[in-house]
């Protein structure tokens, strides 16, 4: 799901311009896939691991993501 925007864009001069002033990727949506360890402790024991997902909107102005672990000790959004 696209994320909304949580102000009216008619109050911000030069909107557009902003916009494209801040352009991050070339591309409208780009996505990103990182993979993550957990370890414990000083033994850097690894316990976990995971993939965080992330998805760029309006040419990177805008993102989310989404993290998982294998083991389902981590997860955020």
């Amino acid at each position: 799901m696209k994320l909304k925007n949580y102000f009216d864009t008619n109050s911000v001069k030069n909107y557009k311009e902003k916009v494209q002033d801040n352009k991050i990727y070339p591309e409208e949506m780009m996505y990103l896939v990182h993979n993550f360890v957990i370890s414990e402790g000083k033994s850097n024991i690894s316990v976990d691991k995971g993939t965080i997902y992330r998805q760029f909107y309006k040419n990177g102005i805008y993102e989310t993501f989404y993290a998982v672990s294998d083991k389902n000790m981590f997860r955020v959004s």
